[in-house]
């Protein structure tokens, strides 16, 4: 098994409204911030209007790809993850742009179903809750709410896991 010490990682974030690169570096048991950058895109607005992203957006997020990879080398990044999120999987022409971010970014995007999507989102949420609660006890039950530019969502908490969930296709660009 690879040696993890000090180990530098990198998640890209492709949503609907932005583009966000965030680098982070393992050290001992502690995952360590780096660097953040985000990049305004209106990929939502494209595809929650005319149902695509236009050759001019697609230009743009290979641009922006582009340069997240500069800053990914000159950290030393050593493993990556694009995904992306409710534009991209709205997206009629999801593939075509799949493809040529692999062609001309070498860059294979994930795009997250909305079940994972919120997963991660509501497992971020707990983990502040915890993390902010830690002098005193975890919230015996708590609403979460997420609302996001492509859905909205709600949870259940009960001090321990998230025991219902709630997803609805409607968030702040497509309410136009």
């Amino acid at each position: 098994m690879p040696k993890l010490k000090n180990k530098v990682a990198a998640v890209i974030d492709i949503g609907s409204s932005d583009v966000k690169l965030q680098v982070s570096q393992l050290r001992g048991k502690q995952i360590v911030p780096l660097s953040t950058l985000e990049y305004p895109l209106k990929l939502g607005h494209e595809v929650f209007c005319l149902g695509k992203i236009s050759f001019e957006c697609l230009r743009e997020l290979s641009h922006i790809l582009s340069g997240f990879a500069q800053v990914m080398r000159e950290f030393g990044v050593q493993q990556y993850r694009a995904v992306g999120t409710t534009a991209l999987r709205e997206a009629r022409n999801r593939e075509f742009i799949l493809d040529q971010l692999l062609i001309q970014n070498r860059m294979a995007v994930e795009i997250l179903d909305d079940g994972r999507e919120k997963s991660l989102i509501y497992s971020a949420m707990t983990q502040a809750l915890r993390a902010q609660d830690a002098p005193k006890k975890t919230p015996e039950q708590a609403l979460l709410a997420y609302i996001g530019t492509g859905s909205i969502g709600i949870s259940l908490f009960n001090g321990s896991h998230i025991f219902f969930t709630q997803n609805i296709s409607t968030g702040s660009l497509k309410l136009h």
